[in-house]
């Protein structure tokens, strides 16, 4: 393996050696946390933000941003819960949900790549925009009481709850789409450089429009997990989840620029802020910004890291080229 295959790989070494710190660090602070029913716990506080975090890694290694997601998570939330109470059966309104909000993201891709409008821009237009709808239906919490959702009650008391294993299987097939398809090709392609991509025959437009669906209809997925959650829908829901989400996309490996990336890296990232979250509780931590202070601190460590990573990787590459 040769040097700068190595230095490609720090992030990821580092976001890994993160993970096992924080976690031997919550085990110190409480040994009986070293257990199968704190590992469950973790895991289902990182469901509904993992989710996001999937669909935010593509767009993120597509050289993209979406700023969209956590008002999609409450737009969806609520619409859910209103369909519900309208007598619509949950299996008939969560894929109709899912499905418009894919559309919709799709729409914003569309936009951003013809009129070549930065995707900052387009997707706080509709963060404002879908807050605003999932407002208009309702302020107020709506409770979902459903048979499908209280059998999916009794499911969670099992060895694996439902959010979870949603969580596991979207990992799964979206590590499996980037890494063996070739629309994960694509956007790896186009994040590293559009340009070259378009001369090498890549299909820049569906690309990116697809992109934008998937992030899009991984919030929406966000969003359905968290009534199964919390027995609810509410328009406020998924407040700076889009923050959380780039900071756990970057802090587990994946750089801003786009190019490079991994979804198990996302994932992983995910669960070190979940984990941090333990940690500040079992230190009796109440102030919930010391959370925020260390994430902050961790984003702007790994931040660091990339840039030396990629200088360094530059630098290499200027040497062989050199010889």
């Amino acid at each position: 393996m040769t040097a700068r295959a190595i230095l490609a790989h720090v992030p990821g070494i580092a976001t890994f050696c993160v993970l096992v710190a924080v976690a031997i660090s919550c085990i110190v602070a409480e040994p009986a946390f070293a257990s199968w029913q704190s590992a469950r716990m973790v895991l289902m506080g990182s469901a509904v933000i993992g989710v996001v975090a999937i669909g935010m890694a593509f767009v993120i290694i597509s050289g993209g941003i979406d700023l969209s997601v956590g008002a999609m998570v409450g737009l969806s939330s609520i619409l859910i819960a209103i369909l519900v109470q309208q007598g619509v059966h949950p299996l008939v309104a969560i894929p109709l949900v899912v499905a418009l909000a894919t559309c919709a993201g799709a729409g914003m891709g569309a936009i951003i790549h013809a009129f070549e409008i930065p995707s900052f821009l387009v997707t706080l237009g509709g963060m404002f925009l879908f807050r605003g709808l999932g407002l208009m239906l309702s302020e107020e919490s709506i409770r979902i009481d459903h048979a499908f959702y209280r059998s999916l009650d009794v499911w969670s008391a099992g060895a694996l709850p439902p959010v979870v294993i949603v969580f596991i299987l979207i990992v799964a097939v979206c590590w499996r789409l980037s890494r063996s398809t070739c629309f994960g090709r694509n956007v790896f392609a186009i994040g590293g450089s559009e340009e070259s991509a378009r001369l090498m025959g890549v299909p820049v437009a569906r690309t990116r429009i697809a992109v934008y669906a998937l992030s899009s209809g991984c919030a929406a997925i966000g969003g359905v997990l968290a009534t199964v959650s919390l027995g609810a829908g509410n328009a406020s829901f998924g407040m700076l989840y889009e923050l959380d989400a780039i900071a756990a996309v970057v802090i587990g490996g994946t750089p801003l620029v786009g190019g490079v990336g991994s979804i198990v890296g996302a994932a992983a990232g995910v669960l070190i802020l979940s984990l941090i979250q333990q940690l500040m509780l079992l230190l009796g931590v109440q102030n919930s910004w010391w959370v925020r202070i260390c994430v902050g601190s961790l984003l702007l460590a790994f931040i660091v890291l990339q840039r030396f990573v990629a200088g360094r990787a530059g630098s290499l590459l200027s040497r062989t080229r050199l010889r």
